[in-house]
């Protein structure tokens, strides 16, 4: 009897994810979620931008706040060089309302943006998947979050197939 409720659950939760999954593709054309760490191979951050992130993002900090990042796409994956911090029209805890970031920082494109969890959460929320799709319409590649794990950041889009 136990066995089998246990069965079910884990079942119904496999079905939950695959429809996740399933509305992801079908709402944003998303294939895949790549997840990648600053100590992976695939994003380089220079010193200054890493200096800039950690100046912001605070253990203090209880409000959302974004940046722009802004660097190059190689074969080795992204560098980022710049940052700016975005405009913010409304903050909180749990959501940021910000005026969209520029096309360049200095000579670099902006390719994303990142935002803190001040929760410490790891996962991107309905609206961070909203607005990251929203933004790649506009060229840019890349979400991260400042969260408990660190620097994460998130690739939802077909760059995952030429940054491995």
């Amino acid at each position: 009897m136990v066995k089998t409720s246990v069965l079910v659950t884990v079942l119904l939760l496999a079905v939950l994810v695959l429809a996740g999954a399933l509305l992801l593709f079908m709402k944003y054309g998303v294939l895949e979620v790549n997840q990648i760490y600053i100590d992976g191979n695939n994003v380089t951050i220079m010193q200054s931008v890493k200096d800039g992130l950690d100046n912001i993002y605070t253990p203090s900090l209880m409000t959302e706040v974004p940046v722009c990042l802004a660097g190059t796409i190689t074969n080795d994956g992204i560098v980022l060089f710049e940052l700016e911090q975005a405009v913010i029209v409304y903050s909180n805890s749990t959501s940021v309302e910000y005026i969209t970031c520029p096309t360049y920082i200095g000579s670099y494109r902006v390719l994303g943006t990142m935002h803190n969890h001040p929760s410490g959460e790891c996962r991107l929320s309905t609206q961070d998947i909203e607005t990251y799709t929203n933004d790649m319409t506009r060229g840019q590649e890349i979400i991260g979050l400042k969260c408990s794990q660190g620097y994460v950041f998130y690739i939802l889009s077909f760059l995952y197939s030429e940054v491995k």
